[in-house]
């Protein structure tokens, strides 16, 4: 892939963190959850991680994504 397509998946993934939601990936395939216990998958999960994440086809690394103090408030 080219510096340019990976920036756009960068752009994509961020994006996509940013919504308050948690994601888990195992394999091809990823489920979301809204609730903050977790006790839910969100309606229609597991789905495919190629199909919806610009490209992206596994992932390798876990990342935790918190509101600063000001985007709480």
């Amino acid at each position: 892939s080219t510096a340019l397509e990976n920036a756009r998946l960068f752009d994509e993934t961020q994006r996509l963190l940013k919504d308050g939601k948690t994601y888990l990936f195992s394999g091809d395939s990823y489920l979301r959850y809204s609730a903050a216990d977790y006790s839910v998958v969100d309606s229609g999960y597991p789905r495919l991680i190629s199909r919806d994440w610009g490209g992206l086809i596994r992932v390798d690394a876990a990342v935790v994504l918190a509101p600063t103090p000001a985007a709480r408030s």
